[in-house]
């Protein structure tokens, strides 16, 4: 319904006028137009006593108008992404980041004076739908964009999104915080050395799946840990050096352990705040497709804006250990630790008092005050010679940061986190287990080479030692694609000294048992495997061997059955080892490799 009002006269002349006045015709402006779209005007219009119609009226039409919430801003990675659904007008991302459009011939910024303009792209774009085979040029990138940067542009087939990457990253980078937000999805993969998106997508499907019972996600958790292992791993290597890494073995593994304790407390936060989404403000089951939508709004703080400040952190931190673990041996030439202030443009006031503070360096005021100071601090120390001034008087420390990396190992005081303290007490012995176990496994999975990865994750590792002119590695390689397939992760492992420490720690979980001192031929999840093969000619006779041999290296062993032989006669074959009275070993599983392929045939639990 269209309504017109026609004014003829407006006098507004003051209160002794005995015209109209303005308020009356707003009011009465107003009123029309709430009856036109409500139908009365009780519900805004109430005057100035109350009624129960007005109740009434009030619930008739309650809910009756939706109104969209406001969106979010977005980020140019996002944009990028959207530009492969729908038209983005140029206009609007000149006018949302404040560049001015380029007039005529007016020269433009950009790396490359070769590279195509808008319009080159546009008639590009054309042509290449008007079937045309002109190919367009390939625009050339600085020496400094990465490969996968320049996967990423030329993805986006936007060449207005390529001047604004080309903008940011060659802009100033104090506090990084605008570079990182920009390009975090593009770089990421690359900086912390992980798929970020693919892995927190496979968290929440497993968070949803298992209804959160999880203490700690283990996606969630390589999210976080993958990046900061890389990031101190990284510093160690180019700060220390080779010679100072084989120095402070233990010190470096004492630091990655606890980078690990760090990671599972923050995500053991980070699995609990996804869980508790997994019902809406009624209390009902989300749907996945919502429930992943909070997630990710979630994922934002901690996988994006936190985990960048706490890599930043890590690396400082962990450099800021190296140099001190260095200027100790060098105490008899420069026995003192100066603090010097901040290089960042906007410097923490609370850390001035501290600039130039010079004490000795094995003074307990370097337990606790040693920069990084607090999250993206940029203050450091140097080593000196001149004369140690008074200790500071006033206590501005974040306790977070009350600690020397060099000593505790720890690139913040863990003990000290919102993570650690937001844990219940019963919780933290097992989370804090949960993070040792997890690191122990990627320091051994640092001695295989991955040669195989599957979708659903699982891979295989092979360790260096392994005789590959064997003439059973093929099978045996086989036999661990096969377990991999189904998602485990399979170490194929070499022949070694029980005495040496390689052995210990590829072989930790035969430690206390029968087996301890043997060398399986696979680890599946943490679980030793042998495979056993025969020496030609084949007989039956020789399944009754491979049983017996492959029982003494482990409870779980795939036997060799290229020449066909009946399932039957090998089940059989093992109940009578199972109930002789002279065979004391364990058989907890039997499968039978042919032809390529592996098939359990005997299970332990299942026959029980």
């Amino acid at each position: 319904m269209l309504m017109i009002l026609q004014v003829k006269d407006f006098n507004n002349t003051g209160s002794g006028s005995s015209g109209i006045s303005y308020n009356d015709f707003r009011k009465a402006c107003n009123e029309e137009i709430l009856i036109a779209m409500q139908g009365q005007t009780l519900t805004t219009v109430a005057g100035d006593k109350g009624a129960r119609s007005l109740g009434q009226v009030h619930q008739d039409i309650s809910g009756k108008f939706l109104f969209p919430k406001q969106a979010e801003p977005l980020e140019v990675s996002e944009i990028v992404q959207l530009s492969d659904i729908i038209d983005i007008p140029q206009s609007w991302l000149y006018d949302k980041y404040g560049i001015p459009i380029p007039k005529g011939d007016e020269k433009v910024a950009k790396a490359n004076q070769n590279k195509p303009t808008i319009e080159q792209s546009t008639s590009e774009k054309k042509e290449k739908k008007k079937g045309k085979k002109k190919k367009p040029k390939k625009p050339t990138t600085t020496p400094s964009t990465t490969n996968k940067e320049k996967e990423a542009i030329k993805n986006s087939e936007k060449s207005i999104l390529k001047k604004l990457y080309d903008f940011f990253v060659k802009a100033p980078q104090d506090g990084a915080n605008l570079l990182t937000r920009l390009t975090d999805s593009i770089t990421a993969n690359k900086k912390y050395g992980i798929d970020l998106n693919k892995l927190f997508l496979e968290a929440v499907k497993e968070i949803y799946a298992n209804q959160g019972s999880e203490l700690v996600n283990k996606k969630l958790f390589q999210i976080s840990n993958t990046a900061l292992q890389n990031g101190i791993r990284i510093t160690f290597d180019e700060a220390g050096g080779a010679e100072w890494g084989k120095e402070n073995k233990d010190f470096i593994d004492e630091f990655k352990v606890n980078t690990a304790v760090f990671s599972a407390f923050k995500n053991h936060q980070q699995t609990k705040e996804i869980a508790a989404l997994l019902t809406d403000e009624d209390g009902n089951i989300r749907s996945f497709r919502n429930f992943k939508k909070e997630a990710l709004k979630l994922s934002k703080n901690y996988d994006e804006r936190w985990l960048q400040t706490e890599y930043n952190t890590a690396i400082k931190s962990a450099r800021a250990a190296v140099n001190y673990r260095k200027w100790l041996k060098e105490a008899h030439l420069y026995p003192n630790l100066e603090y010097i202030e901040s290089s960042s443009v906007q410097k923490r006031e609370t850390h001035y008092h501290y600039a130039g503070t010079i004490l000795p360096i094995r003074h307990e005021w370097w337990d606790t005050h040693l920069p990084p100071s607090d999250w993206n601090c940029n203050c450091s120390v140097r080593p000196t010679d001149k004369e140690p001034t008074a200790v500071p008087s006033e206590e501005l420390i974040n306790p977070v940061f009350a600690n020397n990396p060099g000593k505790t190992a720890e690139f913040v005081s863990i003990s000290e986190t919102a993570y650690y303290k937001n844990t219940k007490k019963k919780d933290r012995e097992a989370v804090k287990k949960f993070a040792e176990k997890e690191a122990k496994l990627q320091t051994i999975e640092a001695l295989f080479t991955k040669i195989k990865e599957y979708k659903n994750g699982g891979k295989v590792l092979l360790h260096p030692q392994v005789d590959r002119k064997g003439s059973d590695f093929k099978k045996i390689m086989n036999t661990a694609k096969e377990f991999a397939k189904e998602g485990n992760t399979v170490k194929i492992t070499p022949r070694l000294h029980f005495k040496s420490e390689e052995y210990d720690l590829i072989y930790y979980m035969l430690k206390a048992t029968s087996y301890y001192r043997k060398c399986p031929d696979l680890i599946v999840n943490e679980v030793a495997y042998e495979f056993e093969n025969f020496k030609p000619p084949f007989n039956k006779g020789k399944i009754s061997n491979m049983i017996s041999h492959g029982t003494k290296q482990s409870s779980r062993i795939i036997i060799n059955n290229d020449k066909g032989c009946k399932h039957s006669y090998i089940i059989r074959n093992i109940y009578q080892r199972l109930t002789s009275a002279n065979f004391k070993r364990e058989i907890n599983g039997v499968w039978v490799y042919e032809k390529g392929k592996v098939k359990l045939i005997y299970n332990k639990t299942k026959k029980e």
